[in-house]
């Protein structure tokens, strides 16, 4: 079974992700901030990640172009999913190592 790592600091986007990825068998670990992911991801090793852009204590593109320049994370696959739609989100996101782009609407 996959093991998935949602990080969201919304709490209805953290329900909608792990019910729609719950209904496919993965294992789940949800955190709220990229402090929380960075503790998690030090305990544990995962599949998939996806990762909201604007997180409370900084950007998900930060943490993602570190994850990538990492050689133990650098094959885990990270989905960005944000409420940004614009060009230069969806730039920065293939830029920092993102495989895929998500728009969530609010």
């Amino acid at each position: 079974m996959k093991n998935i790592l949602v990080v969201e600091d919304s709490k209805f986007f953290q329900n909608v992700i792990e019910n729609e990825l719950k209904e496919l068998e993965y294992n789940i670990t949800i955190a709220s901030s990229i402090k929380e992911a960075e503790e998690i991801l030090n305990k544990n090793s995962f599949d998939l990640i996806t990762l909201d852009v604007e997180l409370p204590d900084g950007l998900g593109y930060d943490l993602c172009r570190k994850l990538k320049n990492d050689p133990y994370y650098n094959n885990t696959q990270i989905i960005i999913v944000t409420s940004s739609s614009d060009q230069e989100s969806r730039k920065k996101s293939y830029e920092a190592g993102a495989l895929v782009y998500i728009h969530k609407n609010n």
